[in-house]
């Protein structure tokens, strides 16, 4: 769950399971929750910058549990202009697009649903690796890092496994771990590991390549990728 993209990856024993990929669309990216908090403020008479509308999402925002009860807040904030900020339900509406998208007009489903299709549709014919997978469901990126996220992703996909046949007694586990933020760039630097790494040296720069011929090395202009490698394939 990143700035600008969200996709739902299944793994088993370090392989990536094709059938167990999907890729949405861009709502509740990092950048389009900013966007639609501007949108919800500015609905309001209140205007702020996309940088201000990141910073209350990263310090202020939160997932509900339950948003049929939760409480309004009263929370205003003064900003250097001396506009005072009204949040009132913005502060846990914003976020619960990602289980609501058509709270922002987007008519398809929450993510929650889309791992609980991940596993009950695209991997059916593996049950082994449904139950790996069902059992370890890994939130990764900025935009997890939402107080209550976890805990809510939990609920919502336990409430779909529970009306399955066979996922229903699956022990669903929703891993959140606190450097998930950075999990795209750990995940990177495993790979990259020349001890460990089943792929091919050319396919990564190091610190000396790029010390030594700057930002060409990343653009494969110094050391150009094979026809296997290049950009979508």
């Amino acid at each position: 769950m990143g700035a600008g993209n969200i996709e739902f990856a299944s793994f088993l024993h370090s392989q990536r399971i094709p059938e167990g990929y999907m890729r949405t669309e861009p709502f509740g990216t990092g950048r389009y929750l900013a966007d639609h908090f501007q949108f919800c403020l500015q609905d309001r008479g209140q205007v702020i910058s996309r940088n201000t509308a990141k910073k209350f999402i990263e310090q202020r925002c939160f997932v509900t549990m339950d948003p049929s009860t939760q409480e309004t807040s009263a929370e205003k904030y003064l900003l250097p202009d001396g506009q005072t900020i009204r949040f009132g339900d913005v502060l846990w509406r914003v976020p619960e697009v990602i289980f609501d998208p058509p709270l922002a007009g987007w008519e398809m489903p929450g993510y929650d649903e889309h791992v609980y299709m991940v596993i009950k549709h695209q991997l059916e014919k593996w049950p082994e690796v449904q139950k790996a997978v069902g059992e370890n469901v890994i939130l990764s990126g900025g935009s997890s890092l939402l107080p209550g996220l976890p805990e809510r992703f939990e609920k919502e996909i336990r409430s779909h496994f529970a009306d399955h046949p066979t996922l229903s007694s699956l022990k669903l586990n929703v891993i959140a771990e606190a450097n998930r933020k950075y999990g795209s760039w750990l995940g990177g630097s495993m790979l990259t590991d020349v001890s460990t790494s089943p792929f091919p040296d050319h396919i990564f720069c190091s610190k000396q390549d790029y010390d030594e011929y700057g930002p060409s090395r990343l653009a494969g202009e110094k050391f150009p990728f094979p026809p296997a490698w290049t950009a979508g394939t």
